[in-house]
C-alpha cells in the first residue's frame, strides 16, 4: 500500500496490480503449478468444538425437558460447524432451517386492499419462510397425506413395479371371473402359448400405464383436479402462517420422523418476537397427541429403543445481542433485557471465540506461511481481521493473485508479497471501493491524486526556497545581523527602564563615541557595529538631567549576554543560510523519491486542496479520505 514519486518517471496508480499486463503472451509463459485453494465451509474441529457438541448431544438424548436450546456466540465462532456435526450425527432426525433472507414487504395500501395486511409483518414473513422449508424440504414420500403436492422426480423402478403389480392383479381377477377366456381361446390346448399371451398383455398394459404416469407426472393432481402444486399464502381470516398451516406442521412432525429442528440466521432480523412464536409452536407440538403417539423412524440396522418417541427439540444458532433490541418494548430496563434471553430457551450454550484480535496473528501467520509476507504486516493486519473464514479467504485470493502477478515475465515493477497482500487486505475490507479503482473513483484514487498534488506543490515550494537562499547568499544577506540587532535592541530598551525614571525611558538614548542613537534606533545594526569596533564607553542616558549610566563594552556584553561580534553574526548568518539551503535540497530529493510510509511521517509538508481550507499533511489527508483504520494503518506502514 505504498507508492514512490520520481520527477523523471510517471507515478504508478495505486493498486494497479489488480490486473496483469494485457500484452503478456500467455502461450510463452512457463507452466505454473495449480493453485490449491482452501474451503470456507464449516468444519468441525473437535479440540475447539467438542465441548459444545457433547453438551448438545446430552441435551438431545438425556434431557427431555430441554426443548428450546440456544447456541450463542459472535459470527465466526464455529456455531455452524457444531450444528453441522449435530446434523450429521442425527441425520434422519434433523431438519435444518436457514433464513438468510425473507420476502420483501408489500406496499401497505396494496396489502390492505386484498385483506392480507397481517401477512406482511416481519414476524409473519419469517414464519412464512419457516413454513415453506418445513413443508417443502423432505421427500414427498415421507408425508403422503399433505395437501401440498410438490414436484418430485419420476421413479422408474417404483412405477414399473407398480404397473406390473396392478396389471397382474387385473389379469388374475379377469381370469377368475371368467372374462379372461378370450386369451385362453387364442391357443386352445396349448398352455405355453396361453401363458405367452397373458405375458404379452401384462407387458403392453404395464408399459401403457408407465407411459401415462410419466406423461402426467407433476402435471395433473387427480385429488383436487388442479394444474399445479399448492402455494403457501395467508388468508384474510388467519393471524399468522403458523396458525394457517398448523395442521400441516403437526402432520409433518407426526410422519416425517424429524424431531430436531436447527434454526440458523434468525438473528439477522433483530426480531425477538419470532422466538416467542417458535417457543409457542414447540410447546404445541410436544403437547399434541398426534406427535406424542407418532412412530419413531429408526435407521436400518439400529436396535429399536424402548419408550415413547422423543420430544421435538428446536436448536437456535444466534448472537446474544439480538435480545438487546426488543421488538415492541423499547423502554424496557436493563434487567428486563438481560432476562429476555433466558425466558425463550430451556438451555443456553455459549460458544467461546477461539480467535480474537489478540491471537489472530498466530492464525494469520500460519495461513500465510510460505508466501513471503513479512511478520510486521501480518501483525498489523491481524489487529483488524479476527475472522477465521476471512483469513482463509484472503490466503486463497493471495494465492490466485500471486500466481498471476508474482514471478511472471512481465511482473509489475515494485510489486512484492507485502504490497500484494496489502492489496488483498484492502479488497476484502472495502470490496466496493476496490471495484471503484478500475473507474478511478475509489478513496485510494482520491488519496493518490491528493498525494500527487501535495508532492508537486512541496517540490515547487522547496525549489523556490532554494533560489531565495542562493540569492541571499550571493548578496551577502544581512538578515542574521538585522535579527540579532533587533533582539539586542529590545534587551537594551528593557535595561533603560531600570536606569531612567519611569515615564522618561521613552526618551532614552545611547551615546557611543561621537554618535548618538535614540530609543527607536536601539535595533539599528549600525549601533551594534559601533559598539563592536569601538573602545569608547557606552553611555545610556535620558531626562531628567543626571539620569545616565556609563559602562564599558565588556560590561554591556555581560549585561546583554552576547559577544556583540557583528562579523561573527555575519558568518553565523551565512552558515545558517547554507544549512537551510542544504535542508531544502534534501527535502526536494526526498519528495522526488519517497514511499507513502516515509511521507506519512513528515507532517511539515502540507497543501490546501480546496479554497479557504486549512493546509493538510499527507497523514491528515489519509485520515480524512480513508474510511477504515486498517486502510490508514496500511498507508502508514508503507
Amino acid at each position: 500500500m505504498s507508492s514512490t514519486a520520481d520527477q523523471t518517471t510517471s507515478v504508478p496508480e495505486p493498486l494497479a496490480s489488480d490486473a496483469p499486463d494485457e500484452r503478456t503472451d500467455s502461450t510463452s509463459a512457463p507452466a505454473r503449478e495449480p493453485v490449491r485453494l482452501r474451503g470456507l465451509g464449516a468444519q468441525f474441529n473437535k479440540p475447539d468444538h467438542g465441548v459444545y457438541f457433547d453438551a448438545l448431544c446430552r441435551a438431545i438424548e438425556t434431557e427431555p425437558a430441554m426443548r428450546n436450546i440456544a447456541l450463542t456466540g459472535a459470527y465466526g465462532t464455529g456455531k455452524s460447524s457444531i450444528l453441522g456435526k449435530v446434523a450429521d450425527t442425527y441425520r434422519e432426525r434433523v431438519l435444518e432451517v436457514a433464513l438468510s433472507t425473507i420476502g420483501a414487504k408489500e406496499d401497505g395500501d396494496e396489502a390492505e386492499a386484498d385483506g392480507r395486511a397481517a401477512a406482511w409483518s416481519e414476524t409473519n414473513r419469517i414464519q412464512k419462510e419457516i413454513v415453506k422449508q418445513l413443508l417443502y424440504r423432505d421427500d414427498p414420500s415421507r408425508t403422503r397425506g399433505s395437501r401440498f403436492r410438490r414436484i418430485s422426480g419420476f421413479h422408474k423402478k417404483h412405477e414399473i413395479a407398480g404397473a406390473l403389480a396392478a396389471t397382474g392383479l387385473m389379469l388374475v381377477l379377469l381370469f377368475l371371473s371368467g372374462r379372461g377366456r378370450l386369451l385362453v381361446d387364442v391357443a386352445p390346448g396349448n398352455p405355453l402359448l396361453t401363458a405367452l399371451a397373458y405375458l404379452a398383455v401384462l407387458i403392453i398394459v404395464s408399459v401403457a400405464i408407465v407411459w401415462l404416469r410419466w406423461a402426467t407426472h407433476s402435471r395433473v393432481f387427480l385429488e383436487k383436479l388442479s394444474a399445479g402444486p399448492a402455494t403457501v399464502s395467508l388468508s384474510a381470516h388467519s393471524i399468522s402462517y403458523f396458525d394457517q398451516y398448523m395442521d400441516e406442521i403437526v402432520y409433518y412432525f407426526e410422519h416425517s420422523g424429524r424431531d430436531i429442528v436447527i434454526f440458523e440466521d434468525l438473528d439477522r432480523f433483530d426480531n425477538a418476537q419470532i422466538f416467542e412464536t417458535l417457543r409457542a409452536l414447540n410447546t404445541l407440538l410436544n403437547s399434541s397427541e398426534q406427535v406424542k403417539s407418532r412412530k419413531r423412524r429408526i435407521p436400518r440396522g439400529t436396535p429399536k429403543p424402548a419408550g415413547p418417541a422423543p420430544d421435538v427439540k428446536f436448536i437456535y444458532a444466534l448472537r446474544d445481542s439480538v435480545f438487546e433490541k426488543l421488538a415492541d418494548d423499547e423502554l424496557a430496563g436493563e434487567e428486563v433485557k438481560r432476562a429476555n434471553r433466558t425466558k425463550f430457551f430451556d438451555l443456553v450454550i455459549p460458544v467461546v471465540p477461539f480467535i480474537t484480535h489478540r491471537n489472530a496473528r498466530d492464525l494469520m501467520s500460519e495461513q500465510m506461511e510460505g508466501t513471503g509476507v513479512t511478520a510486521s504486516l501480518i501483525g498489523l493486519a491481524a489487529k483488524h481481521v479476527a475472522d477465521q473464514r476471512l483469513i482463509i479467504n484472503m490466503r486463497n485470493e493471495y494465492d490466485v493473485f500471486a500466481n498471476r502477478l508474482l514471478g511472471t515475465p512481465n511482473q509489475i515493477g515494485g510489486l512484492d508479497p507485502d504490497r500484494l497482500f496489502a492489496m488483498i487486505l484492502y479488497k476484502n475490507v472495502h470490496m466496493a471501493d476496490f471495484e471503484n479503482i478500475r473507474l478511478g473513483t475509489s478513496d485510494l484514487d482520491k488519496l493518490h491524486r491528493g498525494w500527487q498534488e501535495l508532492v508537486e506543490h512541496c517540490i515547487d515550494e522547496q525549489a523556490a526556497k532554494i533560489r531565495e537562499l542562493e540569492n541571499r547568499l550571493a548578496l551577502q544577506d544581512g538578515t542574521r545581523v538585522a535579527e540579532r540587532s533587533k533582539q539586542l535592541g529590545a534587551r537594551l530598551q528593557a535595561l533603560a527602564t531600570l536606569v531612567i525614571p519611569s515615564g522618561y525611558d521613552r526618551s532614552a538614548q545611547v551615546v557611543v563615541g561621537t554618535r548618538t542613537f535614540l530609543r527607536p534606533e536601539f535595533g539599528n545594526p549600525e549601533l551594534w557595529r559601533a559598539v563592536a569596533v569601538g573602545s569608547d564607553p557606552v553611555v545610556l542616558s535620558g531626562p531628567p538631567l543626571g539620569s545616565s549610566w556609563q559602562m564599558q563594552v565588556t560590561q554591556l556584553r555581560t549585561l546583554l549576554g552576547d559577544e556583540l561580534d557583528v562579523d561573527r553574526w555575519q558568518r553565523e548568518g551565512r552558515a545558517e543560510l547554507a544549512r537551510d539551503q542544504l535542508t531544502a535540497t534534501k527535502n526536494q530529493g526526498f519528495l522526488r523519491h519517497h514511499s507513502w510510509q516515509a511521507l506519512h511521517a513528515r507532517p511539515e509538508f502540507k497543501i490546501s486542496l480546496a479554497e479557504e481550507s486549512e493546509p493538510e499533511s499527507f497523514s491528515q489527508l489519509t485520515a480524512r479520505l480513508l474510511r477504515s483504520a486498517l486502510a490508514r494503518d496500511l498507508v502508514a506502514a508503507g
